[in-house]
């Protein structure tokens, strides 16, 4: 059973640092989308456009 939770542990965790770059790149994407908006419209707030 130890080696079976060990390898399961050592697949999630993988998944999980993928999911963090993914979630990473994503923030990363969302603060680019919201300075062009600043510089297009002096704000980054949808809602006031």
């Amino acid at each position: 059973t130890y080696d079976t939770r060990s390898k399961e542990l050592k697949q999630a965790e993988e998944e999980n640092r993928i999911l963090r770059k993914l979630l990473s790149n994503k923030e990363i994407e969302l603060e680019d989308q919201r300075e062009l908006l600043k510089k297009k419209f002096g704000t980054s707030d949808p809602r006031k456009i």
